[in-house]
Formats: C-alpha cells, structure tokens, sequence
C-alpha cells in the first residue's frame, strides 16, 4: 500500500514540475494529394522539427500564412512528417475541424489509440507509416466509421485485435502494412483475404483484457522516458 502511494506521490510531482504541456503548430498551408487516392487536399503540413515529449502534445494554436482565400474551416488534412511525435497530438480538432486525412510520418510515434482517432468522426484516411507501434486495440476505430484508407507499413506491430476492421471494410479503398512488424500486406482489393492473413501473423493475443492493454501503454512510456 505504501509502494502505491509513494508511486502516485512521485508521478503527481513529475507532471507538477514538468514544462507546458501545450504547443504551437507551425503549418505550412498547401494543396496536396496523398498515396493511393486522387484527391486533392488543403493541408496543414507542421515542419516544426523538434522532439514533442509526451508533455508536448497539446496543440493550443496554429500558426502560417493561408493560401488566399483560405481559412482554417477549410483545411481537410494534418501532415506532419520526420518529426518526433512519441504520441499523437491532441485538440487539433479545435483549430481544424473539417479533417478528411490525418498523417503522422516517420515520427517515431509509439502509439494509436481510440482517444487519438474520436475527435475526428469524418476522418477518412490514416496514414501512420514509418513510427514504431506495436498494438492496435480492438475499438480504435470505433469512432470513424468514415474510414476509406489506412496506411500504417513500416511500424512494429506485435499484436492488432482481430475486430478492429469490424464495419469498415466496405468503405475501403486501400490498407497497407507493408514490412510492419508480424505482417506486410498491400491491399487494394479483396480486403478479407487481406485482413484474414493479418489475423493469422497478429492476432495471437486477442485475449488482451481493456486492463492488460493499459497496461502494455503504460510499460511502453516509461521505457520512452
């Protein structure tokens, strides 16, 4: 009992003295296409290299010139690239609240989880290639069910739940995990065999309770600090 309040005591001061937690977007306003779609997008693309610590991940404003004519109502994709996202940033939905992309890039980002995706309910593509993820829970898409493309390949995924493709798959368009981890699969078709085999090399642990996936997130920080 000691042990835990001591741990909660010593967390509880960790977050008193650790720096704001919030951040300015640099975007670079542009029109730009995507992977796999013919679209084109008005984005914020953030070029603000710096580490973004697990403190660091609250966006509290947005900077940059728009494209004449343009506002933030307007914005349709976040994009940021070779940054160092270890999580996904949150209350960017206050700034952009129209998002059809979100893309987090060769980021080192260790994390996805449901409360990352639900702010964005008309999200239609995720492209979350080149970090290094490991799990992806059952409900994480619960709350998009927009979803017509994913690309998440070069991650390290251990485990990805069996369900968590459930009610989606007739919207898809591509899904690409290629050289990710206990998979490497390029689909843009016939998306059952696809998520079959993806249940075959991942799905070993869907055993996984709500708790022991806390858990696993909370292991997996304190290795990052």
């Amino acid at each position: 009992m000691r042990h835990s309040i001591l741990i909660t005591f010593i967390t509880s001061c960790l977050f008193i003295i650790s720096p704001s937690s919030a951040y300015t977007v640099q975007c670079s306003f542009r029109t730009q296409g995507f992977h796999w779609i013919t679209d084109q997008f008005y984005i914020c693309r953030d070029e603000k290299s710096i580490v973004y610590t697990r403190e660091d991940r609250y966006v509290d404003d947005v900077s940059g010139t728009h494209l004449t004519g343009m506002t933030n109502d307007q914005v349709t994709g976040f994009y940021t690239l070779n940054t160092r996202f270890h999580y996904v940033p949150k209350h960017a939905e206050k700034f952009f609240k129209n998002l059809r992309v979100l893309a987090v890039e060769d980021s080192r980002l260790i994390e996805l989880r449901r409360e990352d995706l639900m702010p964005y309910p008309n999200v239609e593509y995720l492209y979350f290639s080149g970090n290094l993820i490991e799990v992806l829970e059952k409900d994480l898409l619960i709350g998009n069910p927009r979803i017509k493309g994913i690309a998440m390949e070069r991650n390290h995924f251990r485990f990805i739940h069996s369900k968590i493709f459930d009610g989606i798959t007739r919207n898809l368009s591509f899904l690409m995990m290629d050289n990710a981890g206990c998979v490497s699969i390029q689909s843009q078709s016939n998306f059952a065999t696809a998520i079959a085999t993806i249940n075959e090399k991942c799905s070993s642990y869907d055993s996984f309770t709500p708790m022991l996936t806390d858990l696993y997130f909370a292991q997996r920080y304190m290795r990052m600090v």
